[in-house]
């Protein structure tokens, strides 16, 4: 086996081509590590991250496996810099499920070795290594954790993803839930019902996405609004730019799924998804935050119905296990946030205290 550093986007295209191969044959296959999810961060991050990917290829210089991470510098207590390594497009663009894109084969064991050598051949180019929520289906988390224990500091936690299982559903998905869920929604579709004009649409035609996105976007700034807080797209233009520009890709593909819930000419709530290896991954939804609208849960109520009867396997609401979401039938799902570092007396602070890049100690470092 043959290991490589991509330090350069242009290098890094190069291997486009290999990109999708490769990951539909491993199970780290997610829409979040698509070539053209990675190909619309880039375009919009660029400037801002620098590639760091670990290559395997074989003898034949075919690539067998590879991590796709990015440099970011991140301070502790606002002094002492580090370089952590994350998955490329992890950030401001709804990404979850980060992984190392390795085939199963009966050479995966040392594809994940070979990546981990060569992580420690160039230790001096970086100082963590963070992943968010890496998925325990599949062999990802056992086999990064086995590989990394080989001379290298590891902290992981469980965490628990959020999913709705909807094999073998027939009939309306109201029905499934409890007592109280299904008054509420009854309730919420009758306030909906009886302010008439009431109507939903599927986005279906690249000229309509703006419509859709920009009624998403001032929902959802609006409910935060009135809680007092800023609302996302608000705080980070350029997540905004994701998702305009990679929406309409979605749509030529086929994975893109977004729903407008109409009141006369008004559009009262909108939910956007994709479908991808048969399961609906809800990124983002806004919705009138009037008490008497109805509209947000009444339109994913509609949602959850148009997967049942797409024949999706799952709903994944994505993000952490919540308790609205166990209201909605969804089931947690265990997966662990993953904190690898060399062993130096720098990093020995970090791991020793058990301070996670998520806290107010250790953040990442803001360009002015």
């Amino acid at each position: 086996m043959k290991t490589g550093l991509i330090r350069q986007w242009d290098e890094l295209t190069k291997i486009s081509d290999q990109w999708n191969n490769l990951l539909s044959r491993s199970g780290a296959d997610s829409i979040f590590l698509r070539w053209e999810w990675i190909n619309t961060w880039k375009d919009t991050f660029k400037n801002d991250v620098e590639p760091f990917v670990v290559t395997v290829s074989d003898h034949d210089g075919h690539i067998i496996g590879l991590a796709p991470f990015y440099v970011v510098e991140y301070r502790l207590c606002k002094t002492l810099r580090y370089k952590v390594l994350r998955i490329l497009a992890d950030s401001a663009s709804g990404s979850e499920y980060p992984a190392w894109i390795v085939p199963d084969s009966e050479q995966s064991d040392e594809v994940y070795n070979a990546i981990i050598d060569m992580l420690g051949s160039v230790r001096d180019q970086w100082d963590c290594l963070w992943m968010q929520g890496v998925r325990t289906w599949g062999s990802q988390a056992r086999s990064i954790f086995k590989a990394a224990k080989r001379g290298f500091f590891i902290n992981n936690r469980r965490t628990n993803s959020s999913e709705i299982s909807l094999e073998g559903y027939e009939g309306g998905y109201i029905d499934l839930l409890s007592r109280n869920m299904r008054s509420q929604l009854r309730r919420d579709e009758k306030k909906v019902l009886t302010q008439g004009g009431f109507n939903v649409t599927k986005c279906v035609n690249e000229q309509d996405v703006d419509q859709y996105l920009d009624a998403l976007f001032s929902l959802h700034d609006v409910r935060w609004g009135n809680k007092g807080l800023t609302g996302m797209f608000e705080r980070r233009p350029k997540e905004v730019d994701f998702y305009r520009k990679f929406v309409p890709e979605a749509l030529r593909q086929g994975w893109l799924r977004m729903y407008a819930l109409h009141q006369e000419d008004t559009i009262k709530a909108v939910q956007l998804g994709y479908v991808y290896n048969n399961r609906y991954n809800q990124i983002q939804e806004g919705f009138d935050p009037a008490k008497s609208s109805g509209a947000g849960n009444t339109l994913r109520l509609y949602v959850m119905d148009e997967c049942i009867r797409e024949g999706l396997s799952d709903y994944d609401f994505l993000g952490e296990h919540t308790e609205h979401k166990r209201r909605w039938g969804g089931k947690a799902r265990a997966c662990y946030d993953l904190l690898i570092g060399m062993k130096s007396p720098r990093n020995m602070v970090l791991f020793k205290a058990c301070i996670w890049p998520t806290g107010r100690f250790f953040k990442q470092h803001e360009k002015e």
